[in-house]
């Protein structure tokens, strides 16, 4: 592997988009328009962030939170409030009604807006990658008996 790609987790990189650009990294294959992109997608259902954004850091441990969570709680309220406890070690010792006069008073609009956009990147990931497994299945024993009988008129 290309020691220029950071590895988050198996569906989280990060690379200077420059590299790719000028073709300095090879490993990774993605249409990338533009170096100044924060982000693309692999053919396969990876995230890559680029490493050049000043808020790449940031994005990488909020992108890594999210993509734990379940598809419901994505963009939610609910997902939102789960996401502080997780991110803000401080807020996961709070009780429920100190938690929300946290969320009442503190500012955290732009973390929020930043939650649901991410989120929004995390939906878009599970659907390349659902749409890449489900054009790269090879049939397996099951998929041959169905095509035999359908060839059959059962």
């Amino acid at each position: 592997m290309n020691p220029n790609i950071e590895v988050i987790n198996e569906n989280l990189w990060a690379v200077e988009f420059a590299y790719v650009c000028q073709g300095w990294v090879k490993d990774l294959t993605f249409n990338i328009t533009k170096s100044t992109d924060y982000y693309c997608f692999t053919q396969d259902g990876k995230v890559v962030l680029n490493k050049d954004k000043t808020y790449c850091k940031d994005m990488l441990k909020i992108l890594n939170i999210i993509m734990k969570f379940r598809n419901e709680q994505l963009g939610t309220d609910k997902g939102f409030h789960f996401f502080l406890r997780i991110f803000i070690p401080k807020a996961d010792n709070l009780n429920d009604q100190a938690f929300a006069k946290f969320i009442q008073t503190t500012q955290l609009n732009h973390l929020r807006n930043l939650f649901n956009q991410l989120s929004e990147v995390e939906k878009v990931r599970r659907k390349i990658h659902a749409e890449y497994i489900k054009g790269n299945k090879k049939p397996n024993g099951i998929d041959k008996i169905k095509k035999f009988f359908k060839r059959k008129g059962v």
